[in-house]
């Protein structure tokens, strides 16, 4: 393995500087995909209220959610890096949620390959551009 380029350092430098600000808005989306999510899977009223219980404030996700891993892709726009946030989740406990950020846009979201997958990365590049 080589070192880190210098623009590998300051993405994962833009990364810890800035990810307080990105808290808010996959929480806001979150909130928004909620009622959806829950139709989506579809469960009983008992485990609806164990698993996807009703959110009335974006702090009642604490505990339902928790970050998993946070990722620094080598693809940017405008010297800002996309990064990838998987978190658990209590409805998904096998493919869990995820968002993909540019700085505070979201990409896309979904299950937490969505955190992963560099192609929708390069996508977003490409649709800006063109």
């Amino acid at each position: 393995m080589s070192p880190l380029s210098d623009d590998e350092i300051r993405s994962v430098e833009w990364l810890r500087d800035n990810h307080a600000l990105l808290a808010e808005p996959m929480l806001k989306r979150l909130q928004d995909e909620y009622p959806a999510l829950k139709e989506q899977y579809g469960y009983s009223k008992e485990e609806c209220d164990q698993w996807m219980p009703a959110v009335r404030h974006l702090e009642d996700f604490k505990p339902l959610i928790s970050l998993q891993s946070a990722s620094v892709h080598q693809v940017s726009k405008n010297g800002i890096p996309y990064t990838g946030f998987a978190f658990d989740c209590t409805w998904d406990q096998e493919h869990g949620l995820g968002f993909l950020m540019h700085d505070r846009r979201i990409v896309d979201f979904g299950d937490t390959s969505v955190a992963f997958l560099l192609w929708i990365a390069e996508r977003d590049v490409q649709t800006a551009a063109g």
